[in-house]
């Protein structure tokens, strides 16, 4: 199988799911290894101008989804995402979580945090 000049993957192996495990094209590695270079030169200016690059790059992720940056959140994952809204949904007395089993575990942990859980699998 011919290497892809996109991704650094073994080529050996066919990725069909990029998203679970990390993998991100070469351009995306090379903007990474320069940030971390970037923080290793300076660790305290770094982490002192992190929380206005994060501002920052939620602002240019709500203007590509077109939403107000107040309503956008940027997560770590997945499994992040799901147990944040999840976390943040009430769900009264006799209400249901309808959860399949080919799903992402993070659902089955967050339903420990509300106060009456009730879940179906």
């Amino acid at each position: 199988m011919a290497r892809s000049p996109f991704w650094t993957l073994d080529p050996p192996v066919v990725h069909l799911n990029h998203g679970s495990f990390g993998a991100v094209p070469r351009t995306v590695q090379e903007v990474q290894r320069a940030l971390r270079e970037e923080m290793e030169t300076n660790p305290d200016a770094w982490f002192r101008e992190l929380p206005e690059r994060v501002g920052r790059a939620r602002a240019a992720v709500a203007r590509f989804l077109r939403v107000p940056a107040e309503h956008t959140a940027l997560v770590t994952n997945a499994s992040a995402e799901v147990s944040t809204v999840l976390g943040c949904l009430p769900l009264p007395p006799g209400g249901e979580v309808l959860l399949t089993d080919h799903t992402l575990s993070s659902p089955r942990w967050t339903r420990g945090c509300w106060p009456t859980p009730s879940a179906r699998t």
